[in-house]
């Protein structure tokens, strides 16, 4: 049996030895993330804050058989969209263009696809402003891109240990509002899909009531599993360079008039009362799907 004197000294040998495993792991925890924000910081050629216009000047890459092609697959994978252009990290059957997709810019031209289709791809990349800005910038005006990616309810956004990003119903459109501003942009489409099962009829009905009572308190009740979101590219006219010795004016112009429309994020939807049978379905769901078995 130890003497009290011996058993202070094990005790202080103890915290010795736990200290020093404690900054081990902080240290080597602080070279982990250190090496990680390093590895982040090479992905994009240019940050992905600089203004459009002071982007460096990429060549194309694309044949002149390639360039008669208006759509764009990013991330097409081996099933790429029919006569359209495919870019993606690997050479695979149909991909035209190899590229890292988190670098940019691309090797595409400017302004030049009429549609884009980005499906379940964006949860992948870690650059999210980069990749709003540079489909911004190949974009022809009033182009249309299709983004489709998993819901965060949806057991496919957290099964894929590759996927950065989980998204919610608003959080495409709120992306190009931050990445491109609100008058560069509009939604055309934003919906939820669900699997087709019978339990999804229940979240399909409250999702059409309320699409963010549904998200704030159903999904994890009654998963959705795919957003679909269309996003129309308004390109804002350049201002012309000023002559010599013209003085820039001041122009009052009546509201409306010759002004490219201002997209504004749609009021969130206010809480619609909710039949007490749904109410009841969604409640007694939870409680059987949350409480333990016996």
């Amino acid at each position: 049996m130890l003497s009290p004197r011996g058993a202070d000294r094990s005790w202080a040998s103890l915290s010795i030895i736990n200290a020093a495993l404690r900054f081990e792991l902080a240290r080597r925890s602080c070279q982990i993330n250190c090496f990680m924000n390093s590895t982040e910081l090479e992905i994009s050629k240019v940050d992905s804050g600089t203004p459009l216009e002071d982007w460096p000047i990429v060549e194309s890459r694309l044949s002149p058989d390639q360039l008669a092609k208006r759509s764009l697959d990013v991330g097409c994978g081996p099933h790429k969209l029919e006569d359209s252009v495919g870019i993606d990290i690997r050479k695979l059957p149909g991909v035209d263009v190899v590229a890292n997709l988190d670098r940019h810019p691309w090797p595409l031209p400017e302004s030049h696809f009429k549609f884009i289709r980005c499906q379940h791809v964006i949860e992948h990349l870690s650059d999210l402003f980069g990749l709003a800005r540079e489909m911004y910038r190949v974009s022809a005006a009033h182009s249309v891109i299709e983004f489709k990616t998993p819901h965060y309810s949806s057991y496919a956004s957290w099964g894929d240990p590759t996927h950065r990003w989980h998204f919610a119903l608003g959080s495409i459109p709120q992306l190009f509002e931050m990445a491109v501003g609100p008058q560069a942009y509009r939604v055309r489409r934003l919906e939820l899909k669900f699997t087709g099962s019978v339990l999804d009829v229940f979240g399909w009905l409250i999702y059409k009531l309320s699409q963010k009572t549904y998200e704030k308190h159903f999904a994890w009740i009654f998963p959705a599993n795919e957003i679909i979101c269309e996003i129309e590219i308004l390109k804002l006219a350049k201002p012309e360079p000023l002559a010599a010795g013209q003085e820039l004016r001041h122009i009052e112009t009546a509201p409306g008039a010759d002004q490219p429309p201002i997209r504004r994020l749609k009021k969130p939807a206010t809480f619609l009362p909710m039949p007490s049978f749904f109410a009841g379905i969604g409640f007694g769901g939870g409680i059987f799907l949350r409480s333990p078995p016996p």
